[in-house]
């Protein structure tokens, strides 16, 4: 059966003349928009967006590197009289920066912040031009109390699972299927909500979400810290901010979070040793950097998790980089 694809949609700001790239940029948004400086470049923005349910979620970025216009965004009553968009957008920046004032107060939203606008309600911001992402969700699909976070930063856990997850949805929008798109919108919205609203119920309904989302940040800082000494329970649970039962919880399936490090560094010594580019390092010494320092120990988990030893790994990259298809 064929699998249809969503739209995406795309522009950018190098389709058109370079003098007229702002105005090019500014006209499709629903603010009003003043350039302060040109940093000395053009206006280089891409976009890319799409429509998942009745969500948008879509990505800016910008072109120039450390080179950064900066510019203003004002939302008054008239433009929101004049456009009409009711939604609330959930925004954060992986680059650049934002100087936000609205009701909630002014301040500025750091990288990977995530805060909520509702287009219903004004603001002015001044914006050093760089990457962002965007969720923006119908008022309707909300209930009427999230108007009171208007400007603010959802900075609980939840709040960043939930930028962890629009930064994933970002990601694979080019992999996502028509038939997708009710579970992935229904999936974010359990999220969303939870997010926004205190009550029990919104978390219960979002636990399946949550408890996916955790256990890749785990895995992430996993991955992150494969060679550390201090990579050990007590540490995981500081660092992503959640409790020893709830670590062995997440893990528990995979046969315990100690198991899945132990699993994750052999896979690591392994790819190493298969690295035709990799230095002389000798096998202990890779081993001992990732956790094991008894090597007769890692010896014999490394052969129980793939079947041949660290020394066989290495004669048959030897035997591969000389062309050989035996030993003798």
């Amino acid at each position: 059966m064929n699998e249809t694809l969503i739209d995406i949609e795309r522009f950018s700001t190098m389709d058109v003349p370079e003098q007229e790239r702002f105005n090019f940029w500014s006209d499709g948004g629903h603010c009003t928009y003043s350039l302060e400086n040109h940093a000395g470049v053009s206006f280089d923005w891409n976009y890319a967006g799409a429509t998942v349910g009745s969500l948008s979620v879509g990505e800016h970025t910008w072109l120039h590197g450390m080179h950064r216009p900066a510019f203003t965004a004002t939302r008054d009553s008239a433009r929101i009289r004049k456009d009409g968009l009711d939604v609330y957008q959930l925004t954060f920046h992986l680059s650049g920066e934002l100087s936000l004032q609205s009701a909630a107060g002014s301040g500025l939203k750091q990288a990977d912040e995530l805060y909520l606008l509702d287009s219903s309600q004004p603001f002015d911001a001044r914006i050093v031009a760089g990457d962002m992402l965007w969720l923006a969700i119908p008022r309707t699909d909300l209930p009427s109390e999230v108007e009171k976070l208007h400007g603010r930063s959802l900075v609980t856990g939840t709040g960043r699972l939930l930028a962890d997850h629009i930064r994933s949805l970002v990601r694979n929008l080019p992999l996502l299927t028509t038939a997708e798109i009710p579970d992935v919108a229904q999936a974010t919205m359990r999220l969303v909500n939870a997010c926004v609203s205190t009550t029990p119920a919104a978390l219960i309904e979002a636990r399946q979400e949550i408890g996916t989302l955790l256990r890749q940040r785990v895995q992430c800082y996993i991955d992150a810290h494969l060679s550390s000494s201090e990579l050990a329970p007590g540490r995981i649970c500081k660092e992503i901010g959640i409790s020893r039962a709830k670590l062995y919880q997440l893990f528990e399936h995979t046969g315990g979070i100690m198991r899945q490090i132990q699993r994750k560094r052999l896979e690591r010594v392994r790819a190493i040793l298969a690295n035709p580019d990799r230095s002389r390092e000798s096998i202990a010494s890779i081993a001992e950097r990732h956790g094991f320092v008894d090597v007769k120990y890692f010896n014999r988990v490394f052969k129980a998790a793939f079947g041949h030893t660290p020394g066989e790994t290495l004669e048959a990259q030897f035997d591969r980089e000389n062309g050989w298809t035996t030993r003798g």
